[in-house]
Protein backbone atom coordinates (compact mmCIF):
# COMPACT_ATOMS: atom_id res chain seq x y z
CA UNK A 1 0.00 0.00 0.00
CA UNK A 2 2.70 2.41 0.84
CA UNK A 3 4.11 1.47 -2.46
CA UNK A 4 1.76 2.21 -4.55
CA UNK A 5 1.34 5.46 -2.48
CA UNK A 6 4.61 6.31 -3.35
CA UNK A 7 4.71 5.56 -6.73
CA UNK A 8 1.33 7.76 -7.35
CA UNK A 9 2.96 10.71 -5.55
CA UNK A 10 6.35 10.30 -7.55
CA UNK A 11 4.03 10.60 -10.60
CA UNK A 12 2.74 13.29 -9.83
CA UNK A 13 5.82 15.09 -8.91
CA UNK A 14 7.27 13.78 -12.65
CA UNK A 15 3.82 15.90 -14.10
CA UNK A 16 4.79 18.92 -11.99
CA UNK A 17 8.35 19.31 -13.31
CA UNK A 18 6.79 18.51 -16.89
CA UNK A 19 4.33 21.31 -16.13
CA UNK A 20 6.52 23.30 -14.77
CA UNK A 21 8.92 23.17 -17.33
CA UNK A 22 6.40 23.71 -19.89
CA UNK A 23 4.99 26.81 -17.96
CA UNK A 24 8.68 28.16 -17.08
CA UNK A 25 8.00 29.12 -20.65
CA UNK A 26 4.76 30.64 -20.45
CA UNK A 27 3.59 31.64 -17.41
CA UNK A 28 5.75 31.12 -13.95
CA UNK A 29 2.58 32.40 -11.34
CA UNK A 30 0.12 29.80 -13.14
CA UNK A 31 3.04 27.29 -12.30
CA UNK A 32 3.65 28.16 -8.30
CA UNK A 33 -0.62 27.95 -7.81
CA UNK A 34 -0.50 24.61 -9.15
CA UNK A 35 2.11 23.13 -6.84
CA UNK A 36 0.61 25.18 -4.06
CA UNK A 37 -2.65 23.42 -4.82
CA UNK A 38 -1.23 20.26 -5.66
CA UNK A 39 0.29 20.34 -1.91
CA UNK A 40 -2.62 21.46 -0.31
CA UNK A 41 -3.85 18.33 -2.15
CA UNK A 42 -1.61 16.12 -0.82
CA UNK A 43 -1.63 17.49 2.57
CA UNK A 44 -5.91 16.78 2.31
CA UNK A 45 -5.27 13.41 1.21
CA UNK A 46 -2.99 12.57 4.33
CA UNK A 47 -5.42 14.14 6.83
CA UNK A 48 -8.34 11.38 5.33
CA UNK A 49 -5.76 8.28 5.39
CA UNK A 50 -5.49 9.67 8.96
CA UNK A 51 -8.78 10.25 9.79
CA UNK A 52 -9.80 6.94 8.19
CA UNK A 53 -7.62 5.27 10.64
CA UNK A 54 -9.65 6.90 13.51
CA UNK A 55 -12.84 6.54 11.85
CA UNK A 56 -11.94 2.37 12.17
CA UNK A 57 -10.91 2.43 15.47
CA UNK A 58 -14.23 4.61 16.77
CA UNK A 59 -16.33 2.16 14.70
CA UNK A 60 -15.35 -0.57 16.60
CA UNK A 61 -15.65 1.00 20.17
CA UNK A 62 -18.87 2.16 18.76
CA UNK A 63 -19.67 -2.06 17.92
CA UNK A 64 -18.74 -2.61 21.32
CA UNK A 65 -20.63 0.00 22.95
CA UNK A 66 -23.62 -0.63 21.20
CA UNK A 67 -23.24 -4.70 22.01
CA UNK A 68 -23.07 -3.37 25.80
CA UNK A 69 -25.99 -0.61 24.95
CA UNK A 70 -27.57 -3.87 23.35
CA UNK A 71 -27.43 -6.37 26.37
CA UNK A 72 -28.60 -3.41 29.10
CA UNK A 73 -31.79 -2.35 26.91
CA UNK A 74 -32.75 -6.28 26.90
CA UNK A 75 -32.30 -6.03 30.72
CA UNK A 76 -34.02 -2.67 31.04
CA UNK A 77 -37.18 -4.30 29.02
CA UNK A 78 -37.42 -7.52 30.89
CA UNK A 79 -37.05 -5.20 34.36
CA UNK A 80 -40.70 -6.61 34.86
CA UNK A 81 -39.65 -10.01 35.21
CA UNK A 82 -36.75 -8.74 37.99
CA UNK A 83 -39.83 -7.30 39.64
CA UNK A 84 -42.08 -10.23 39.97
CA UNK A 85 -39.29 -12.71 40.89
CA UNK A 86 -38.98 -10.01 43.76
CA UNK A 87 -42.56 -10.42 44.72
CA UNK A 88 -42.76 -13.80 44.64
CA UNK A 89 -39.69 -14.57 46.75
CA UNK A 90 -40.40 -12.14 49.52
CA UNK A 91 -43.98 -14.30 49.73
CA UNK A 92 -41.97 -17.05 49.65
CA UNK A 93 -39.78 -15.81 52.42
CA UNK A 94 -42.98 -14.96 54.09
CA UNK A 95 -44.56 -18.10 54.04
CA UNK A 96 -41.30 -19.53 55.58
CA UNK A 97 -41.19 -17.15 58.02
CA UNK A 98 -44.71 -16.97 59.71
CA UNK A 99 -46.30 -20.14 58.44
CA UNK A 100 -45.48 -23.47 59.89
CA UNK A 101 -44.72 -26.22 57.95
CA UNK A 102 -47.08 -28.54 59.51
CA UNK A 103 -49.93 -26.51 58.08
CA UNK A 104 -49.02 -26.48 54.58
CA UNK A 105 -47.79 -30.25 54.24
CA UNK A 106 -50.59 -31.84 53.43
CA UNK A 107 -52.36 -28.83 51.07
CA UNK A 108 -54.16 -30.40 48.44
CA UNK A 109 -51.36 -33.49 47.98
CA UNK A 110 -50.63 -35.81 50.91
CA UNK A 111 -47.08 -34.81 52.20
CA UNK A 112 -45.69 -32.38 49.55
CA UNK A 113 -45.69 -28.79 50.97
CA UNK A 114 -47.30 -27.72 47.75
CA UNK A 115 -47.45 -24.02 48.26
CA UNK A 116 -43.59 -23.66 49.12
CA UNK A 117 -42.58 -25.41 45.99
CA UNK A 118 -45.30 -23.48 43.78
CA UNK A 119 -43.38 -20.07 45.43
CA UNK A 120 -40.21 -21.42 44.95
CA UNK A 121 -40.10 -22.41 41.85
CA UNK A 122 -41.98 -19.12 40.26
CA UNK A 123 -39.43 -17.37 42.30
CA UNK A 124 -36.45 -19.12 40.72
CA UNK A 125 -38.09 -19.29 36.99
CA UNK A 126 -38.68 -15.82 36.98
CA UNK A 127 -34.96 -14.54 38.48
CA UNK A 128 -33.33 -17.12 36.43
CA UNK A 129 -35.45 -16.26 33.14
CA UNK A 130 -34.46 -12.90 33.74
CA UNK A 131 -30.14 -13.72 34.78
CA UNK A 132 -30.01 -15.40 31.71
CA UNK A 133 -32.47 -13.63 29.26
CA UNK A 134 -33.58 -17.13 27.93
CA UNK A 135 -37.05 -18.40 29.35
CA UNK A 136 -36.39 -21.90 28.31
CA UNK A 137 -33.56 -22.33 30.63
CA UNK A 138 -34.82 -20.50 33.42
CA UNK A 139 -37.90 -23.11 33.22
CA UNK A 140 -34.62 -25.61 33.35
CA UNK A 141 -32.70 -24.36 36.10
CA UNK A 142 -35.61 -23.67 38.04
CA UNK A 143 -36.94 -27.40 37.39
CA UNK A 144 -33.21 -28.49 38.87
CA UNK A 145 -33.74 -26.66 41.72
CA UNK A 146 -37.77 -27.76 42.39
CA UNK A 147 -36.91 -31.18 42.30
CA UNK A 148 -33.98 -30.97 45.25
CA UNK A 149 -35.73 -29.19 46.95
CA UNK A 150 -38.55 -31.22 46.95
CA UNK A 151 -37.07 -34.48 47.56
CA UNK A 152 -34.85 -33.09 50.43
CA UNK A 153 -38.68 -31.78 51.82
CA UNK A 154 -38.98 -35.76 51.52
CA UNK A 155 -36.05 -36.27 53.46
CA UNK A 156 -34.20 -38.46 50.81
CA UNK A 157 -30.20 -38.32 51.30
CA UNK A 158 -28.42 -36.72 48.16
CA UNK A 159 -24.89 -37.76 47.30
CA UNK A 160 -23.18 -37.07 43.66
CA UNK A 161 -25.12 -40.14 42.44
CA UNK A 162 -27.98 -39.20 42.60
CA UNK A 163 -27.41 -35.48 41.80
CA UNK A 164 -26.39 -36.60 38.13
CA UNK A 165 -29.08 -38.46 37.65
CA UNK A 166 -31.40 -36.05 38.40
CA UNK A 167 -29.35 -33.35 36.60
CA UNK A 168 -28.60 -35.33 33.29
CA UNK A 169 -31.57 -35.67 31.75
CA UNK A 170 -32.50 -32.06 32.53
CA UNK A 171 -28.85 -31.33 30.98
CA UNK A 172 -29.31 -33.61 27.72
CA UNK A 173 -33.15 -32.02 27.18
CA UNK A 174 -31.38 -28.12 27.30
CA UNK A 175 -28.81 -29.80 24.81
CA UNK A 176 -31.03 -31.29 22.30
CA UNK A 177 -33.47 -28.56 21.95
CA UNK A 178 -30.52 -25.81 21.68
CA UNK A 179 -29.02 -28.21 18.71
CA UNK A 180 -32.77 -28.23 17.03
CA UNK A 181 -32.81 -24.61 17.52
CA UNK A 182 -29.78 -24.04 15.27
CA UNK A 183 -30.68 -26.14 13.09
CA UNK A 184 -33.80 -24.51 11.72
Amino acid sequence: MERASSRINKQRKSRLKRKKSVASKTDKKSVKKEISDSKTQRAQSRRNKSSKKISTKKLKNIEVESRLFSYLKLYIIHLPTLFLALIISYLTYLLITNVSPESIKHFLVPNTYLPLLILAFTSIFFLSSYILLNTRKGLTIASIFIVFLFLSLQQVLIDWKIAVIIILPFVLLEITLTLVKRTK
